[in-house]
This record gives structure tokens, C-alpha cells and sequence, in this order.
């Protein structure tokens, strides 16, 4: 039986050496020719001797590498998966999934193609503009982008929540995103519409409004619409947001925001990875419900602090401390994540969190 096969995000490319190398635009066409497979336990990813034409990467869990001598276990995210599982054609060894696994598979000969042409395109921007040399005397090699890529990014700087995104990230959003300008008296979205896509104040106010159950704020440059509904899994806007004056909003579609913005700011984690966390003095717990319900029930070491307060108070917050938010939903977690992100701030999300909330007691 096939291994299962899910969608690719973008910015497991980043990951591995050599994806990193790739120019954007080779990463995108990279994406055509590349599948992600989900294998149980047991289940046999290749067997030695034979050439399928792949490198593959490993992106979770733990892969048994078989050949004459004792088996080799190799776990993902660590040193020894950061480049390619069992490379050379035909296979050196068998490999067999040790627990549930996850890997990437490209195809080899798109991915030299890509490579060399990158490197090429890379050495030609080089010998163009005098390659700089530290005080070693050893040659300091331009980043593998375009020329065009540079410019826009000094012609045309992202607004700060972008820019804190890795810079591959960055340079995929410039070509997914689309700058969109709002006449005042104009709505973007409505409370019921389809939610398709992630949009950025750039410059300019709207108005959010909530209809039956209030939650009325206006949205300034910066602040973002929609990213709670999306991370939930949402599919209709909850919200109408209408603009109070001309605007221009950064619209990036759904997908695009999932992989490339989402992953970023938005990461989550168990009540084990927070306890470790909060007992090394990492990270600051937020419980984001109302003051009676923090009373009835919480988690040790958390800080009220409700969701309404931090998407006011969000900017008075340290940007050098990690936080860590725990609510009534995702939704509300998300919310204040992307509050925080915009000021600078770090977030964990955790899962699940009212239920683990409701069975501590302080």
C-alpha cells in the first residue's frame, strides 16, 4: 500500500541543505516536481540497490537506515537530517520508517538542474560586482537571489511583520501578495463572506465590527484581518471591516499565509514543551479569558491578561520576552499572536488550551 501523501509547505525547503541554496524562483518550480509522504511505523521508504530517482528529507519522526552492519537511526531535526536520507543511485542502504515518519521527496535531476543554474546565475552577479573578502582573504560569496529580488528589497521595504519573516519567506511573499487599495467608505470584507485570503493594513484606519456580539476596534497600519478565522480552520469572515479613510491592504492568499506567515508567529506546542519552558524562565504564560474565569481555574504561573486589554495594551508589552497564550480558542490565541507579532513579540500557542486550563488548579 502507498505511503499517504499531503500538501507541501514552502518553508519546509528552508530546512535542508541543499534546498537552501535555491533561488525562490527555483524553489517554486522546485514545488511541481516534489510530494511530502506520511509512512506508519514499519513501513519501507526504499530498498538498497535499487534507483528511484529521489532525494528525500526528513521532516518528522525516526527512519532506520539498514545496510551490512548494524542498523543507523536517523531523527528529524537534527544535524544528521539536515542534508538528504540515504543519498546515491542506486540506494546504499534500505530505509525503513522506525516510528510514524514524514518525508520530503523531490526529484533529483530537477533539483541539480535547479542548483546548477542558481549557481551559475550566482557567480555571473558576482563577477559583476566585485566580490567583497574578509580579513582572511577567503571569498564571501553573494546570497543565491536575482537582481531584481535585492532591488524590491530596498525599493519597496515590507511592513515589520514581514520583515521579520526569514528572508526566503519574504522574498515568496513579494511574489504572492497583492497590494490593494480600499476607498474610505469602502467594506473589504463582510461579516459571512468567504475567507480566502490574509490582509495587512499597510497605510490608512478601517473599522471591525462584530454584529450581534460587539468586539467593535479600528485597524491601523499594521494590524491584520482575518488570521484568527484562518487558523481555526475558518471559512466565512467573522467580522465586517470597512474602511474610514483611503487604505492600502497587503492581501496574500490563504495557503501562502498558512505556510510563509502562520508557521512563523504562530507556533504551538504541549502543556510538557510549556513546562519546561515556563520552569526555565523562557517564556511568560498568558491566560487570555476574562478575570472570572481566571479565578474559577488556571494554570500555575499564568498572568490574566484578557484578550480585549492585550489587543490595546499589545505595544506596551517587552518585544524581547517569548509569551505564551493559552484561551478560550485558537481563535482568540491567534488573535493576540498577531497582536504581539506586530509589535515584535514572540508566541507559543498552546493546544487545546482551555482544556488543559480547566483541569489545573492553582
Amino acid at each position: 500500500m502507498a505511503a499517504t501523501k499531503f500538501a507541501i509547505d514552502q518553508t519546509q525547503f528552508t530546512a535542508f541543505s541543499p534546498l537552501d541554496r535555491l533561488a525562490p524562483r527555483s524553489v517554486i518550480e522546485l514545488l511541481n516536481h516534489s510530494r511530502i509522504d506520511r509512512l506508519p511505523p514499519g513501513r519501507r521508504l526504499f530498498t538498497r540497490g535499487e534507483s528511484d530517482g529521489e532525494t528525500i528529507f526528513l521532516l518528522s519522526g525516526q527512519l532506520a537506515l539498514l545496510a551490512d552492519g548494524p542498523a543507523a537511526t536517523i531523527r528529524a531535526q537534527t544535524e544528521e537530517a539536515h542534508g538528504p536520507i540515504g543519498e546515491g543511485q542506486p540506494r546504499l542502504h534500505t530505509a525503513i520508517a522506525h516510528t510514524a515518519a514524514t518525508v520530503l521527496c523531490v526529484d533529483s535531476a530537477v533539483l541539480r538542474r535547479l542548483l546548477a543554474g542558481d549557481e551559475q546565475s550566482s557567480r555571473g552577479i558576482a563577477s559583476a560586482n566585485d566580490i567583497a573578502t574578509d580579513t582572511d582573504d577567503r571569498t564571501i560569496a553573494p546570497p543565491i537571489t536575482g537582481p531584481e529580488d535585492d532591488a524590491a528589497e530596498q525599493a519597496d521595504p515590507l511592513p515589520p511583520l514581514f520583515e521579520r519573516l526569514p528572508p526566503m519567506h519574504r522574498r515568496l511573499l513579494r511574489h504572492r501578495m497583492e497590494r490593494i487599495e480600499v476607498a474610505g467608505g469602502t467594506e473589504l470584507v463582510r461579516q459571512g463572506d468567504k475567507c480566502l485570503h490574509f490582509d495587512l493594513v499597510e497605510h490608512g484606519v478601517l473599522q471591525l465590527r462584530r454584529r450581534g456580539r460587539g468586539g467593535e476596534r479600528r485597524l491601523v497600519s499594521g494590524d491584520a484581518v482575518g488570521p484568527e478565522v484562518l487558523l481555526a480552520g475558518g471559512t466565512r469572515h467573522d467580522a465586517t471591516v470597512t474602511a474610514l479613510e483611503d487604505c492600502i491592504v497587503l492581501r496574500v492568499p490563504r495557503q501562502e499565509f498558512l505556510a510563509l506567515i502562520a508557521q512563523h508567529y504562530c507556533r504551538r506546542i504541549t502543556p510538557a514543551d510549556l513546562s519546561a519552558l515556563t520552569a526555565s524562565g523562557e517564556v511568560t504564560l498568558l491566560d487570555l479569558r476574562s478575570p472570572a474565569a481566571y479565578r474559577r481555574s488556571h494554570m500555575p504561573g499564568s498572568i490574566n491578561f484578557p484578550l480585549p486589554l492585550l489587543l490595546t495594551a499589545a505595544p506596551t508589552l517587552d518585544a524581547g520576552r517569548r509569551y505564551a497564550l493559552a484561551g478560550d480558542s485558537i481563535r482568540h490565541c491567534a488573535a493576540a499572536a498577531f497582536r504581539l507579532a506586530q509589535h515584535g513579540a514572540r508566541t507559543l500557542m498552546l493546544y487545546d488550551p482551555i482544556k488543559t486550563i480547566l483541569h489545573q488548579r492553582p
